[in-house]
């Protein structure tokens, strides 16, 4: 089984289809949810009895119309005789350290991308959601580092919409989509999705949050929104006793247990 996630520029309702042929000749179709802006455009699907061994090529269409379907993305299912490959990261575009096309975007994803992994475990971080992007950064030899800039990374984050739009800053980079068209992700998060260093009930010092440019001194209330963005923009199994859930385990085949801890909350 795999989770299908997609967004979509506006309301629509979501229809997955897979294949084992790249051309979608005769695919397996899975209903989706209605993808509004209440879920951030964001929407993802199950999808289940994969056969094994294979390469799985799948896309989504929103409603009838023609021309509004994805690109098509491709995940491979395990296989008892074949080697499994992964890679794994963390710490996406941080400490002002944004997408800068002169040097070539996010050059990593493509190098990883050309592994053909298996799959990326990514051990969080994947947005700095307290740390704004700046138009310039000097590197440590004196050059000038040219971000791409968005009004959500302009700030630091505090409302969903904000947290959702640090999600969508890396998506800016051609090198991340096409890696995430190619390579599912088992993903975690750590400190930065919601703002440095932060446990459930934390005492934030308003000193150094103001300094930062929060407003919002309720540690509890950020994590909410950071949680709630975190979902959106994360393919993963939702527990419906347990909704909030992050850490889990999954099997890739029946020789690798991927342990995925929620070092938070």
């Amino acid at each position: 089984s795999a989770m299908m996630w997609v967004r979509s520029n506006k309301s629509a309702k979501m229809l997955g289809e897979w294949s084992s042929t790249p051309k979608l000749s005769h695919p397996q179709r899975v209903a989706g949810p209605m993808v509004t802006a209440r879920t951030g455009y964001t929407g993802q699907v199950a999808l289940t009895g994969l056969p094994s061994g294979q390469e799985i090529f799948y896309r989504v269409r929103f409603g009838d119309a023609k021309g509004t379907e994805t690109r098509l993305g491709h995940l491979r299912t395990p296989s008892k005789t074949r080697d499994v490959s992964f890679v794994f990261g963390g710490d996406q575009c941080g400490a002002g350290w944004g997408i800068n096309p002169e040097w070539g975007g996010l050059k990593l994803f493509e190098t990883m991308r050309r592994t053909h992994p298996d799959f990326l475990i990514h051990l969080g971080d994947r947005i700095y959601s307290d740390k704004i992007i700046l138009e310039r950064a000097s590197t440590p030899d004196g050059l000038n580092w040219q971000n791409i800039i968005t009004p959500a990374k302009s700030k630091v984050a505090e409302t969903l919409n904000d947290y959702r739009g640090n999600y969508s800053y890396n998506f800016l980079d051609k090198h991340y989509r096409e890696f995430c068209e190619e390579v599912p992700s088992l993903t975690t998060w750590d400190d930065h999705e919601v703002t440095n260093n932060w446990w459930p009930g934390k005492k934030l010092s308003r000193r150094v949050m103001f300094r930062k440019g929060y407003r919002q001194h309720n540690v509890n209330r950020l994590a909410q929104n950071g949680m709630r963005a975190f979902f959106d923009f994360t393919p993963i199994q939702r527990y419906p006793k347990d909704p909030n859930r992050i850490f889990r385990k999954i099997s890739y085949g029946s020789h690798i247990d991927v342990f995925l801890l929620d070092p938070r909350s």
